[in-house]
C-alpha cells in the first residue's frame, strides 16, 4: 500500500493545481488495518484501547483538508483559506489511529471544544502551503510518534488526572 499511497499523493498535487481533490477511502481502509496494529489497536493520542462499540478513526496530525487554529479559526493567507496538507493525506507519518474523542471535534461538559478535528496551531512561524515547506513548521501539538509525550505531559497515578509540563503539553490537553 506504500506504492500505491506514493502513486495517489503525486495525483492529489498534481489535481490540487486543476482545483479538485478527491481522496480514496479505498486507500484508507487499506492503511487503517497497518496503522492499528502497529499502535496494537489503541488511540496514538489517549492509549485507549478501541473496542466495538468505537472502532476509531484514521486521523491526520495535519489535517488533509481545511485547518483551523487552536480556537477554530481558519487559517488565511492573502483572504484564502488553508487547503490543508492534502499531499500528506496518504503519508504514513502524517497518519494516527485516533479515538472518537481524540479526533473529532465536540464540546467538553464546560463547554471547550475537545478533540483534534481540523484544529493545527503552531508554535509560531508561517503554515506551510507547499510541501517543501512542511519542514519548518513548529506545530503545537505533539506528534505522538516521532516526539516523547513524557516531556510535555505528566500523569498523576493516585489521580489518574493528565496534567502538563509546558505549553505544548496544555495545548494537547
Amino acid at each position: 500500500w506504500i506504492a500505491d499511497a506514493e502513486k495517489a499523493a503525486k495525483k492529489l498535487i498534481t489535481d490540487s493545481r486543476k482545483g479538485k481533490v478527491q481522496f480514496s477511502e479505498e486507500l484508507y481502509k487499506r492503511q487503517r488495518q497497518c496503522l492499528f496494529d502497529a499502535f496494537h489497536g489503541k488511540c496514538a493520542y489517549c492509549e485507549i484501547k478501541f473496542i466495538l462499540s468505537q472502532t476509531g478513526d484514521v486521523e491526520h496530525f495535519r489535517p488533509k483538508g481545511a485547518v483551523v487554529d487552536e480556537g477554530g479559526s481558519p487559517i488565511l493567507r492573502k483572504r484564502k483559506k488553508h487547503p490543508g496538507y492534502y499531499w500528506l493525506a496518504y503519508d504514513w507519518r502524517n497518519l494516527l489511529p485516533s479515538c472518537e474523542k481524540c479526533n473529532r471535534p465536540t464540546k467538553g461538559r464546560d463547554g471547550k471544544l475537545i478533540g483534534k478535528g481540523n484544529r493545527f496551531p503552531l508554535l509560531h512561524g508561517e503554515y506551510a502551503w507547499e510541501p517543501e515547506e512542511v519542514a519548518s513548521e513548529a506545530p503545537k501539538f505533539i506528534h505522538p510518534v516521532f516526539e516523547d509525550p513524557a516531556l510535555h505531559l505528566v500523569l498523576d497515578s493516585a489521580t489518574g488526572v493528565m496534567g502538563f509540563l509546558t505549553e505544548r503539553g496544555r495545548a494537547c490537553i
